[in-house]
């Protein structure tokens, strides 16, 4: 029936009747004269997303009428919006029953439509197939362990990826390694980016005059329990982070310090999960610097900062002075920018100098990563 309505009724009242139905009256009249001046050519060639949602609308208004479809509301007008999408989509999947009845009326015989439930159940089973990975092997990024699906055609990832990228297998057997030279050339080409001179602020300028345009974006580097970026890249760009955030107060004054920049988070209500961890030599029963392959090992404390008031202080206090300081971290989650904080504090002591912050590094990034893990970052 709607089919017959479009090809049928006189193609300049339809697009007439379709601009104004779908929202945009202004444009009718330089619609209209373009169509004209094309020798006014059939839609369905001329203005084939046109007709797309002309026809998604026209069915909806026929079905609502007649009820030839179960339970079909003048709410689900909302749900309809979605079927827009079709033309750029080779797989439309959803778990509602409007669309699981419409949907595939407007797909082409080449696009699949996938229930919700059936992708749901699938992706649960190749969570628990990648879940029994190691844990070496799960902290590299799951773009280095799941590029491509399982080779297994019971999963339906699996098959949609044989319709839509068949060359996928024989791709997944050839993996390209970067060369050195290539490397070092898009660093000096990124770097080249990042030392250029900006533009002045809020100045219009043509595109033509630019170099180069730049936007960036921070991603979180998990995604549910996996991670993006491999750990250790993770936390090397937290390592950088930390040695441009550390902080040295003369002898006396650091854990005055510490609860001045603690009482400034805790007045910011986007910042959450702080935590302070203070890095010590870890000694044994003797008092003597406890060393494992030739190196010293670090006793790492974190504590959980839920407030700020003086039995906080007076615990904090208490751990500050327990052992001698290698290093104090401030930790925390700040919401909205999805990012870790990190601060650091180095100790001195009278007439000594600033020790040797990579003495113990590695040491900071465990007690980092740990956080990391225990704060779902």
């Amino acid at each position: 029936m709607t089919g017959n309505i479009i090809d049928n009724l006189d193609q300049e009242w339809l697009l007439r009747f379709g601009l104004n139905l779908l929202g945009v009256p202004e444009a009718t009249e330089y619609v209209v004269k373009q169509w004209r001046e094309d020798r006014k050519k059939p839609l369905r060639t001329y203005h084939p997303y046109f007709i797309h949602m002309l026809s998604i609308n026209i069915f909806f208004s026929l079905v609502l009428q007649t009820q030839l479809l179960k339970n079909i509301k003048a709410s689900h007008q909302i749900d309809l919006a979605y079927l827009y999408y079709l033309p750029f989509c080779a797989v439309f999947s959803s778990r509602d029953n409007f669309h699981v009845q419409v949907a595939p009326l407007f797909m082409h015989p080449a696009q699949q439509f996938v229930h919700g439930d059936g992708l749901k159940a699938d992706l649960k089973r190749l969570d628990e197939l990648y879940h029994q990975l190691p844990k070496e092997t799960l902290e590299k990024g799951f773009y280095s362990f799941a590029p491509f699906p399982p080779d297994d055609s019971s999963y339906l990832i699996t098959r949609l990826w044989d319709a839509y990228l068949p060359d996928w297998r024989k791709n997944s057997k050839n993996v390209v390694e970067v060369s050195q030279k290539i490397k070092e050339a898009l660093k000096d080409r990124w770097d080249k980016c990042q030392n250029a001179l900006p533009a002045a602020h809020q100045t219009v300028v043509n595109t033509d005059d630019l170099a180069f345009a730049q936007m960036s974006q921070r991603i979180k580097p998990m995604k549910g329990d996996y991670f993006r970026i491999a750990k250790d890249i993770v936390l090397k760009n937290h390592e950088e982070e930390l040695k441009g955030n550390v902080k040295i107060h003369p002898p006396g004054t650091q854990f005055v310090r510490l609860m001045e920049e603690l009482a400034h988070l805790f007045q910011d209500d986007k910042c959450a999960n702080i935590e302070v961890t203070f890095l010590s030599n870890k000694l044994d029963d003797r008092g003597n610097k406890v060393v494992d392959d030739n190196m010293y090992v670090a006793e790492i404390r974190p504590i959980g900062v839920p407030v700020l008031n003086e039995d906080t202080r007076q615990f904090l206090k208490q751990e500050y002075e327990r052992l001698p300081l290698l290093s104090i971290l401030v930790l925390w989650t700040r919401y909205g920018a999805g990012k870790l904080g990190i601060m650091k504090f180095q100790p001195v002591a009278e007439n000594e100098p600033v020790p040797n912050e990579f003495d113990y590094a590695q040491w900071e990034v465990k007690a980092i990563g740990a956080y990391l893990d225990r704060h779902s970052l």
